[in-house]
């Protein structure tokens, strides 16, 4: 299956000592994140890595749903000031994404933009079970522990540079 590789330019939204916003909410803090000007998740079904600024991938989730701007509205709710109270996933990743640039880190936003795929593929859950990213808790017994993330460039077995190959093929 092939799918368009779209990285977003996204940015952590600072005060003005240049230390990140910070929203609390259920006991969790989380950052305010914002995309860069022009740019934003595609209006697409698809799938999306959380990587590491070194092509590590930290989290793979999907946008599959039937409504229209499928990745954009779904990785939306990693940015809302007040993501809703059942949006625990959201939550924790936007937490998970605060403690990563906290320590030091930078996170990139990359989307698998497959406008045809079928709802019910199982390419989410292979690539997954393949990477075993340290932010997915389902594949994970030890979360953010155990495992080392894999690459970018391993997963998806392509060169790794820059700026990203423009399509990839996937795994089903």
């Amino acid at each position: 299956m092939e799918a368009e590789v779209v990285e977003v330019g996204i940015s952590i939204e600072v005060e003005h000592d240049g230390t990140p916003v910070i929203n609390h909410l259920n006991s969790s803090d989380y950052c305010r994140l914002s995309w860069a000007r022009g740019g934003g998740p595609p209006f697409t079904r698809g799938i999306y890595l959380w990587t590491s600024d070194d092509h590590k991938v930290l989290y793979v989730g999907k946008a599959t749903s039937n409504q229209t701007s499928h990745l954009y509205r779904r990785i939306t709710a990693y940015k809302r000031a007040t993501p809703g109270k059942t949006q625990w996933t959201s939550l924790r990743i936007n937490s998970d994404i605060l403690g990563y640039v906290q320590g030091g880190g930078r996170v990139r936003l990359i989307c698998l933009s497959m406008p045809d795929a079928d709802p019910e593929d199982v390419t989410h859950e292979t690539l997954i079970d393949q990477a075993r990213p340290p932010w997915n808790r389902r594949r994970n017994p030890h979360p953010r522990s155990v495992y080392a993330a894999m690459s970018l460039a391993d997963l998806l077995d392509i060169p790794v540079s820059e700026p990203l190959p423009t399509s990839v093929s996937l795994p089903v």
